[in-house]
């Protein structure tokens, strides 16, 4: 989780952007939680400003987030330039608001979602995404249960994966753009 925010913070600011809003679901679970502080540590670090203020809560289910983020657009994007999207719940929901408005993704507004959508989810959009590998680590687990059965190993074991950026048209290169 920190580490695919720190890709998503990383890319988006290597892009020009700094004024980063991230979209949350309204559920507390573990990943959303580191996800949610990793995002503020991380702004912080690339010098973005205290984001604790930005992080917005959208919603439970897809139809949620989609409402929510059309009163959000109601009131305009003011200075942001674009958002982290904590889920696929997230993804969704604001995918098809912002395509309801017809935005222009990434030219009004660029996209980074965390966790792979299927591509037929949101016709015309190729969102850019931080993915798990998560190939082995069923495997890991079930290996540290084996052990901790037959009582070879009594360590209570946390077991990380690491991310990639899977790279889709929804981030606009703004450092491209200006003028130095």
């Amino acid at each position: 989780n920190q580490e695919g925010i720190a890709r998503c913070v990383d890319y988006l600011v290597e892009k020009g952007h700094s004024h980063i809003v991230y979209l949350a679901e309204n559920i507390s679970i573990f990943n959303f939680h580191e996800r949610r502080e990793a995002f503020v540590l991380e702004m912080a670090k690339k010098q973005c400003g205290d984001a604790s203020n930005r992080i917005r809560y959208m919603g439970s289910s897809v139809e949620e987030v989609c409402a929510a983020m059309s009163r959000y657009l109601d009131e305009g994007l003011r200075d942001t330039t674009a958002f982290v999207l904590e889920s696929s719940v997230v993804s969704l929901g604001v995918g098809k608001a912002l395509l309801e408005r017809h935005m222009r993704i990434p030219r009004d507004i660029s996209l980074i979602g965390f966790d792979a959508l299927p591509p037929v989810s949101l016709p015309g959009l190729n969102l850019t995404l931080i993915k798990g590998t998560h190939t082995k680590r069923h495997l890991a687990g079930v290996d540290h249960l084996i052990r901790h059965i037959e009582g070879d190993d009594e360590e209570i074991m946390r077991v990380y994966y690491k991310t990639r950026l899977l790279e889709g048209d929804s981030v606009f290169d703004k450092a491209k753009y200006i003028y130095r």
